[in-house]
């Protein structure tokens, strides 16, 4: 119990940076002004490396000798399994459309326009 309520915390912060992210790369892509690149770029960049920490901070769970002792798994090795990937697969999906988005802003002016078309049909 005394771990778990860590671990409680943890993942609501990390829910909360993954929200003002996400809210940053939204202001970013709809931000009217001529520093809408450099805006795009910085929040992607911020994405794929809160993203990226988050991959590497589960590998490193799954690596830990007492967080397996209590999950029931193998210390000192990542277990490459249906739990892992549900954990990592969010993370890693926005990371890439926010790196995708960024590198074709095609892409997002695609996505921004059905997704008003689903909001407000006329």
């Amino acid at each position: 119990m005394y771990i778990a309520q860590f671990f409680r915390h943890i993942r609501m912060v990390i829910w909360g940076l993954i929200i003002a992210a996400i809210c940053l790369f939204f202001a970013a892509h709809t931000y009217p002004y001529n520093t809408q690149p450099i805006l795009r770029f910085t929040a992607s960049l911020i994405i794929g490396s809160l993203a990226t920490v988050l991959v590497l901070s589960y590998i490193q769970f799954d690596r830990n000798p007492v967080i397996s002792a209590l999950v029931g798994s193998k210390p000192n090795k990542v277990e490459f399994n249906w739990s892992f990937a549900q954990r990592v697969l969010p993370a890693a999906s926005v990371a890439l459309i926010a790196v995708l988005s960024s590198a074709a802003p095609e892409m997002w002016h695609w996505t921004r326009d059905l997704l008003e078309s689903i909001v407000s049909p006329k």
